[in-house]
C-alpha cells in the first residue's frame, strides 16, 4: 500500500537510479496508475528511456492540464502512430503541440493536418474545454460555410467557471432576454458555460437542487477570442439565439452587415417578447433613417409585418407608403387604425388605393378617403372615388361639390344625389 511507496520514494530520495524509477513505475502500475501525482515518475522514466508496457500512455493520462513544456520526443512519436486515446487527451498533446509551434516548429507541422481534421470532428461534437478552444482558434481561420458557422456558435462563448464548493453539481446561466436557463453540468468543481453578453447571471446548483448566488466563490475564464468568428458568422447569416445575442446587446448599432442577425432575433421564439419588440423597434428607426436606401426592398418584402406593427405602426407605415408597397401599408391601417400616421402619407395611400381598386367600392377605404378629405387633403382621385360611393349628410356632400368644383370635376352625379 501506501508505505511500500513512500518507502521506495525516500529510497530514490537518498540513492535515486534508474532502477528504482523502474521499479517505482512497475509498482503503482499495480494500483491506480492514473492518479496525477504519478506524472513524475513516469516522465523520470521516460526521460531515462525505460521501456516499461503502457508507459507512455500512463504520462499522457497523468500529464498536468496546461503543461508548457515541449513533450519529450519518444511521446510525440508514438502519439503520431496511436489513436487509441480519448480525444481529451489528443487535444491536451495537440494544445501542447500548438503552445510550443515557434520552438517546436517540426512536430507542429506533422500534427497540423491531423489537427485540423481533429478539429472539425470535435467542433462536430461539440466538445468544448480549454484544450479544444486552443485547437479551434488555431485550426479554424475563415469560415466557409454556415454549417460550420452555425458549430462554431455553440462553442467559441465558452467560459471555464472553477467553484471549489464540492456540493456544487450544475452551474446555471440566465440570460434575461431568453426565455430558457442553461443548465451545465459542474464536474470536480469545474463547468464549461456559455455567456453571450455582460448582463447574464450565474447560480450554483447543490444535488437538492437549491440554488445559491452569492455564497459560492467562482473564477471565470474566457476560452476563445470570437470578435473575427462573430463577423464572419453574421455575414454567413447563422441564427444560434447566442450568437443573435451577442451581435444585437449592448451598444451595439444596426449596420448593413449585421441587419440580418437583428431579423432573426425580431423573429426567434426563443426570445422574450419584450426583447423581441426592442429588436424590432431598432430596425423600424433603422428602416426609417435608411428608407433611400433600395438593399432593403428585399428585406421589407420578407418581413413578418404584423409582429413589425404591434410595435410600432406609424413608423411601419410610413416606411411602406414611401416604399411604394400600399397594399401592406393598407393592412396595418385596416387592423390598426391610422392615428399619429401623416395625412400626407395617407393621401398617397387613399390614392394609390383606389387606382389598384379601380375605383370600386370598398368600405374601409371609403372610410380613409373621407378621413383625409375632413382633413382637408385629398387628390382628384380621392374626389372622385368618394363623388361615387359617399352617402353622408347634406353639408359633407356639399363640401365635397364645392371641393371637386375646384378641381373642375365632374359633378353630375353628386347633384343629383344631393338633390
Amino acid at each position: 500500500g501506501p508505505m511500500i511507496y513512500e518507502l521506495l520514494v525516500s529510497c530514490y530520495e537518498a540513492f535515486p537510479g534508474k532502477n528504482l524509477v523502474d521499479s517505482i513505475c512497475k509498482y503503482i502500475m499495480k494500483g491506480q496508475p492514473g492518479k496525477k501525482k504519478y506524472f513524475r515518475w513516469y516522465a523520470l522514466a521516460v526521460e531515462q528511456d525505460i521501456r516499461i508496457t503502457r508507459l507512455y500512455e500512463y504520462y499522457i493520462e497523468t500529464m498536468p492540464k496546461g503543461y508548457p513544456d515541449v513533450l519529450p520526443q519518444v511521446i510525440r512519436m508514438y502519439f503520431v502512430y496511436n489513436n487509441a486515446l480519448s480525444s481529451k487527451k489528443r487535444a491536451q498533446i495537440y494544445a501542447n503541440v500548438i503552445r510550443n509551434k515557434e520552438v517546436d516548429k517540426a512536430t507542429y507541422q506533422n500534427y497540423k493536418k491531423s489537427m485540423e481534421q481533429f478539429a472539425m470532428e470535435s467542433l462536430k461534437a461539440g466538445k468544448i474545454n480549454e484544450d479544444f478552444a486552443a485547437v479551434y482558434q488555431e485550426c479554424i481561420g475563415g469560415l466557409t460555410s454556415k454549417a460550420t458557422g452555425e458549430m462554431l456558435a455553440r462553442v467559441m462563448f465558452s467560459y471555464r467557471i472553477y467553484c471549489d464548493d464540492p456540493k456544487i453539481r450544475n452551474v446555471i446561466v440566465c440570460h434575461e432576454e431568453l426565455e430558457q436557463e442553461d443548465v451545465y453540468p459542474c464536474n470536480d468543481g469545474v463547468a464549461y458555460i456559455n455567456l453571450y453578453n455582460t448582463n447574464a447571471r450565474i447560480f450554483f446548483e447543490d444535488d437538492r437542487k437549491r440554488r445559491y448566488v452569492s455564497t459560492v466563490d467562482y473564477n471565470l475564464q474566457k476560452l476563445m477570442d470570437e470578435k473575427e468568428y462573430v463577423k464572419q458568422c453574421a455575414s454567413l447569416d447563422v441564427s444560434f439565439p447566442g450568437l443573435l445575442l451577442a451581435v444585437c446587446s449592448g451598444k451595439s448599432e444596426i449596420r448593413v452587415r449585421n441587419l440580418g442577425c437583428y431579423q432573426h432575433a425580431a423573429q426567434m421564439q426563443e426570445f422574450r417578447e419584450e426583447y423581441r419588440h426592442n429588436i424590432c423597434k431598432k430596425i423600424l428607426e433603422y428602416y426609417a433613417a435608411h428608407a433611400g436606401d433600395d438593399t432593403l426592398d428585399s428585406y421589407l418584402k420578407k418581413m413578418d409585418y404584423m409582429t413589425f406593427a404591434k410595435v410600432d405602426k406609424v413608423i411601419l407605415a410610413e416606411l411602406l407608403i414611401e416604399k411604394g408597397m400600399y397594399e401592406m401599408a393598407f393592412e396595418i391601417v385596416k387592423e390598426y387604425g391610422y392615428e399619429g400616421i401623416r395625412t400626407e402619407s395617407l393621401v398617397k395611400l387613399a390614392s394609390r388605393m383606389i387606382l389598384r381598386m379601380e375605383f370600386v367600392e370598398q368600405e374601409e377605404l371609403v372610410y380613409l378617403s373621407l378621413h383625409v378629405f375632413e382633413e382637408g387633403k385629398y387628390d382628384d382621385i380621392i374626389l372622385s372615388y368618394l363623388s361615387d360611393n359617399l352617402l353622408g349628410p347634406v353639408e359633407q356632400m356639399a363640401l365635397l361639390w364645392e371641393r371637386m368644383k375646384g378641381f373642375q370635376l365632374e359633378t353630375y352625379a353628386l347633384e343629383e344625389e344631393i338633390m
